[in-house]
């Protein structure tokens, strides 16, 4: 037996599919959207192709998994497998072995460098065919390099000369009086400040006496942090030799910035220093 197809027929397939059509659309719409993954911020020193692919790369690291990850997995680790049952007890094991062997571990830039051109220290790109630099350099600042001083335990902001240590100290001068009228202001406000005779609103007086008391505290305490590291830093500078010593920690770095693997940076600008 033979079938013929009529122009009626062709007209109710087109309506099923339509239909058909319509309904998928429909159910599509339905379904959830896939959450937008978020991923820590990019170290801000690279450059717009380097961030694309580290983006993706750190989309990836963050998908979901339909598990936890990273801290948030519990993982049990048997006690046959455990180093101790304190794991800091592992890690000060480490630091100990580390010291008998006498590693070298560079204190601030400048001995860094060194490591650099004794071929103890190289690069990695931030993100690579099989890895991505997660979490590393996302923090870094666009301050003046410093030198580590470990007498005091202190850093020292690196100058390329005398005369740009005078314009940071006058900077640092300046500062001092603003803070101490802030503390002024804020002491002034906290004397005008009267309790309420009604029981609650005495609730919202005490959270704003105690956060005015927290911005006074810490606001001398500022002035007394700058007061000190001002004197600490004339200290090096006035004196001669340690002045020559942070000079030549400069030069030392404003040579590695000219020429880093074929690329430069500009130590005197904020985001020259912060993409070196």
């Amino acid at each position: 037996m033979s079938l013929r197809y009529t122009d009626s027929m062709h007209a109710a397939a087109a309506v099923l599919l339509g239909i058909g059509l319509a309904v998928a659309l429909i159910m599509w719409g339905d379904l959830p959207k896939p959450e937008e993954v978020a991923v820590s911020p990019p170290p801000n020193a690279l450059t717009a192709p380097v961030v694309r692919s580290w983006r993706e790369a750190a989309r990836r690291v963050e998908e979901n998994r339909g598990e936890p990850v990273g801290r948030a997995a519990a993982v049990t680790v048997p006690p046959e497998l455990r180093h101790y049952s304190d794991r800091r007890r592992f890690l000060a094991v480490q630091v100990a072995e580390s010291r008998v062997q006498d590693f070298e571990l560079p204190h601030d830039y400048a001995e860094l460098v060194e490591l650099i051109h004794r071929g103890q220290m190289v690069e990695m790109k931030p993100v690579g065919d099989d890895y991505v630099l997660y979490g590393i350099g996302s923090s870094v600042s666009d301050d003046p390099l410093t030198h580590y001083d470990r007498a005091t335990g202190t850093d020292i902001p690196l100058y390329e000369n005398y005369a740009d240590f005078e314009d940071a100290d006058a900077a640092m001068v300046e500062s001092i009086p603003e803070l101490k009228d802030k503390a002024a202001g804020l002491q002034k406000d906290l004397r005008a400040l009267r309790a309420p005779k009604l029981r609650k609103q005495r609730a919202a007086y005490l959270r704003k006496r105690k956060a005015l008391q927290a911005q006074v505290k810490g606001t001398l305490a500022a002035v007394k942090l700058l007061e000190k590291r001002r004197q600490r830093v004339a200290s090096f500078y006035d004196d001669y030799d340690k002045r020559r010593g942070l000079v030549a920690e400069y030069r030392l770095l404003a040579d590695k910035a000219a020429d880093f693997n074929g690329r430069s940076y500009d130590l005197r600008s904020p985001a020259g220093r912060a993409q070196f």
